[in-house]
């Protein structure tokens, strides 16, 4: 089966730790760096999402695919709802699916086994040149609130040995951290 998945800006706003809880959890009580702490919550995000292989931030993916059957796994985690299914058709004019032409199937969390089956649909003469002719758009991920605590443990903890160590970062970095994570980590 062949995909492309891309992914949009995460949800303005949504962080998975907040710069006050990371000043906080780190004893910084100065403003001078705030742009530069900033920065280091960012990149932690980032790394963070790395390392589990799944989405985190709340943010809307279209996961698009050339072959499939009637049942197809979304390949991201965790799956919030699908947004809309939306497929090309031989004139090349884009179409929507029905929303009580597929069931939504959820609930494994950052394991990625969400995925849509079809109920009598079939995909009529889908175009033949477009080589991801059907387009899956879901959002992911969790509102800033809703992150579980874990993550947001393993990102204090990320954080701070990026603000001890800014130039000279010890080569087993951060193992409490990938260790907090790894029970979300999808394979």
């Amino acid at each position: 089966m062949e995909y492309a998945i891309t992914y949009k800006p995460r949800t303005a706003g949504q962080e998975i730790i907040t710069l006050t809880e990371a000043k906080a959890n780190a004893r910084i009580d100065y403003n001078d760096e705030d742009a530069l702490l900033q920065v280091y919550i960012d990149a932690v995000t980032d790394e963070i999402e790395k390392i589990i292989s799944a989405i985190v931030l709340e943010r809307n993916i279209v996961v698009s695919f050339q072959h499939f059957k009637n049942r197809i796994n979304l390949l991201v985690a965790p799956v919030q709802e699908v947004v809309s299914v939306k497929y090309i058709d031989a004139s090349g004019a884009e179409q929507t699916v029905p929303a009580a032409k597929y069931i939504f199937m959820s609930g494994y969390s950052y394991r990625g086994n969400d995925y849509l089956s079809f109920k009598n649909f079939d995909f009529p003469n889908l175009e033949e040149d477009n080589p991801f002719p059907v387009k899956i758009e879901v959002k992911c991920g969790y509102l800033t609130d809703d992150v579980p605590k874990d993550i947001k443990r393993a990102a204090l903890l990320m954080f701070g040995a990026a603000e001890t160590y800014r130039e000279d970062m010890p080569i087993k970095f951060n193992t409490s951290a990938y260790s907090i994570l790894k029970n979300y980590k999808r394979y």
